[in-house]
């Protein structure tokens, strides 16, 4: 008897939930849209299965289908939402990120203006494929260090 199909017998497990998941995760960068075939295979799951699932994800407004393809929308975000509002390890942060984010912070106006500067320059690829704000952030960093401390020249 293969994990899952213990898991299926053991009552305290919803197997059409963790299905349901599975085909959540699969949707990733560069799989943003996917057959019912492809799902099926990337999970493991039976073609029906698969189906089922992905038309819930549809009915529930997860995931959308043009046709042919499925693709998840933010409402999938929802649930990372959830993770962050619990876990303790954001809480802990964000009270520094917000205030390294007001406006009056010379790092944080220089990243967005620097930002700006490069999207109007269409240098920063635009929707997912843009890169994490953190690189803008390391780069206003990095010249807000040298404009404070010129006579350095290490590499940062």
């Amino acid at each position: 008897m293969t994990g899952t199909q213990a898991e299926e017998r053991d009552g305290s497990v919803i197997a059409g939930f963790a299905k349901g998941l599975a085909v959540i995760e699969v949707f990733d960068r560069g799989r943003e849209r996917l057959t019912i075939a492809d799902v099926a295979r990337l999970t493991g799951l039976e073609r029906a299965t698969a189906r089922r699932c992905l038309m819930t994800l549809v009915k529930t407004g997860h995931a959308e289908f043009d046709g042919k393809f499925y693709q998840l929308t933010p409402r999938v975000l929802r649930l990372g939402y959830s993770y962050l509002a619990s876990a303790p390890l954001p809480r802990v942060v964000q009270p520094a990120t917000s205030a390294a984010a007001k406006p009056s912070d010379p790092v944080s106006r220089r990243s967005v203006r620097l930002y700006l500067l490069q999207r109007r320059r269409r240098k920063v690829p635009s929707s997912a494929e843009r890169p994490a704000p953190c690189g803008y952030v390391r780069a206003s960093l990095v010249h807000t260090w040298r404009e404070r401390h010129p006579s350095d020249n290490r590499q940062l």
